[in-house]
């Protein structure tokens, strides 16, 4: 009587440790403060594109490490807008890391966006204390930029600073 008491006992505990452990699990990893972002497969390559471009160039002598993407709206046409910096903006709405560079998505909420860089978790800038923000920064730095038009069919190139990049 016992052995049947003591085995169903033993059954018992080993299957509520298993649950535990499941729903641990399962805590641990639908939880994670790690920042979700959707980033539109051309955006996505138009910055890599500059990122490599920008820091592969052996005429650039200061290679930042920050990259800013920001939606705007210019004479009732959508752009975003990609440039370098050596601060980020502490009112930023999400960033991701790309090659050991920090991107930044600020304006997201702009209509321009239109789906190009959806943001899933609030923005968490706990890791970004390598890099200085615009309250820890102050330099005569000259920004290079890249500007696209958004288009039905995509990202248009349109202006581009300092440094050009052939994007076709």
């Amino acid at each position: 009587r016992c052995a049947t008491y003591c085995q169903k006992t033993k059954t018992d505990s080993l299957l509520k440790k298993t649950l535990l452990n499941l729903i641990l699990i399962s805590f641990l990893f639908g939880c994670s403060e790690k920042e979700e972002i959707y980033i539109n497969p051309d955006l996505k390559k138009k910055i890599g594109l500059i990122v490599q471009s920008y820091n592969s160039a052996d005429n650039n002598y200061y290679k930042p490490d920050i990259y800013e993407v920001h939606f705007t709206e210019i004479e009732n046409e959508c752009y975003v807008a990609i440039n370098t910096n050596i601060f980020y903006r502490t009112n930023l709405d999400g960033h991701v890391f790309l090659k050991d560079k920090l991107i930044t998505f600020n304006n997201t909420k702009s209509e321009c966006n239109n789906g190009l860089v959806k943001i899933k978790t609030s923005n968490k800038k706990d890791n970004l204390t390598d890099f200085p923000n615009e309250n820890q920064s102050f330099d005569n730095y000259s920004p290079a930029y890249w500007y696209f038009k958004i288009t039905d069919k995509g990202l248009k190139p349109d202006k581009q600073g300092k440094f050009k990049i052939d994007f076709n």
